[in-house]
């Protein structure tokens, strides 16, 4: 059962997720995705703050991103441990940052994402993702309060053992106020743009409403036409055939009830180091068992494939077809008492080091610059959550 929130909430309390039911070894996926205006010339902040997470999440990822940014930092604080990650987005106007780590439980300062806005840039869109296994109490509440929000949404999304169990939107203040677009040019590489924002291509679709949306992770989008938003979560999905290698995370699209007409293109980026006679192709989890998407075609750097509904998707390959190498992510150390942060490494790569002492580490801050908050808000609402 879910109690929808007041889709509109005034400052001052916190956003609230009530678990009911929620067994241990369940798996959890946890997307926060903020879009906020921003004015440009002055930084902006998205954050989640005194954000308690009563259950941890082991064998798990963390995954932030943020479009339309000239550069951007990454950076979360739990007890007495600070961890950032800073450097320039990509060509397309994206910062992210993935790692897969074992999420502890208890009570985050703050996770954070702050930056620098592209020239004409009026909105922003930024993501957090939690997901693992669930250990801790079968009933318990995610809380945590959202700052440098003024005008704006948060949409939370959350799937439990690859089932959607929550999808809510909750406004910010007046919303989003229609402002002039600004196309943004694709990479001269030919790399799509992405991050979980949308993207016109240049020159521009002749339909003007085909939009493209992309995980957290950036490893997978989904092209669509007349769908206003699509999210693209990593969630679990057993039973691999023997055959066949999940060279990706599973991904489900939400909402669970969306249907494209025309068909829609989801497409997967290919891992780097793959060579020549490696077969992929996009498989779809259905009824408790994985299928072959008909019609996947593969290029120097995607493979694709059109699909008519919503559904969970993977990037597979034949095991026979030879040895697939993941696509390398930046990496941080867990959020621990026993690893704190260094300074930034030669190349824009962070470097962290681990404390040799047992004891509590002291915190170390990352300098964080001038932020421009556009009011300071703690949004709140209400939900309750029970595994289906």
């Amino acid at each position: 059962m879910i109690t929808e929130s007041p889709s509109r909430v005034m400052p001052g309390e916190p956003i609230t997720i009530t678990i009911d039911g929620l067994s241990n070894s369940s798996s959890f996926s946890l997307l926060i995705e903020a879009t906020l205006q921003v004015t440009p010339g002055q930084d902006y902040l998205f954050e989640t703050t005194n954000f308690v997470m009563p259950i941890s999440l082991s064998n798990g990822q963390i995954s932030a991103t943020t479009t339309g940014t000239k550069k951007a930092t990454y950076s979360a604080k739990k007890g007495t441990t600070e961890v950032s990650v800073s450097r320039a987005a990509d060509a397309d106007g994206v910062f992210s940052f993935s790692q897969a780590q074992s999420v502890p439980a208890g009570t985050f300062d703050f996770i954070r994402l702050q930056g620098t806005p592209l020239p004409r840039t009026a909105t922003i869109v930024s993501s957090i993702q939690l997901r693992g296994d669930k250990t801790g109490p079968d009933t318990s509440r995610i809380s945590f309060a959202v700052n440098g929000i003024d005008n704006g949404r948060v949409r939370l999304i959350v799937y439990i053992d690859g089932s959607q169990a929550l999808y809510q939107t909750v406004t910010i203040g007046n919303g989003i106020i229609p402002v002039p677009t600004t196309t943004v040019p694709l990479a001269t590489t030919g790399t799509p743009y992405s991050g979980g924002g949308t993207v016109t291509t240049s020159p521009p679709s002749p339909d003007s409403s085909s939009k493209t949306f992309f995980s957290a992770d950036r490893n997978v989008s989904l092209t669509v036409t007349g769908v206003e938003y699509a999210g693209l979560v990593p969630v679990t999905a057993p039973g691999v055939p023997p055959a066949w290698i999940m060279v990706s995370n599973a991904y489900a699209i939400a909402p669970d009830t969306l249907s494209f007409s025309p068909a829609a293109t989801i497409a997967f980026f290919l891992p780097a180091g793959s060579g020549e006679g490696i077969t992929y192709f996009i498989g779809e989890y259905v009824n408790g068992r994985w299928t072959m998407v008909p019609g996947t075609a593969q290029n120097a750097t995607t493979a694709a494939a059109t699909i008519d509904t919503a559904g969970t998707f993977a990037f597979m390959a034949y095991r026979t077809a030879g040895t697939v190498t993941a696509t390398p992510s930046a990496t941080l150390p867990p959020l621990q008492p026993a690893v704190s942060a260094s300074s930034q490494a030669p190349g824009g790569t962070p470097a962290f080091t681990p404390e040799t002492s047992p004891s509590a580490a002291t915190t170390k801050k990352t300098p964080l610059g001038s932020v421009g908050l556009f009011g300071a808000l703690a949004v709140g609402a209400g939900i309750a959550l029970r595994k289906k």
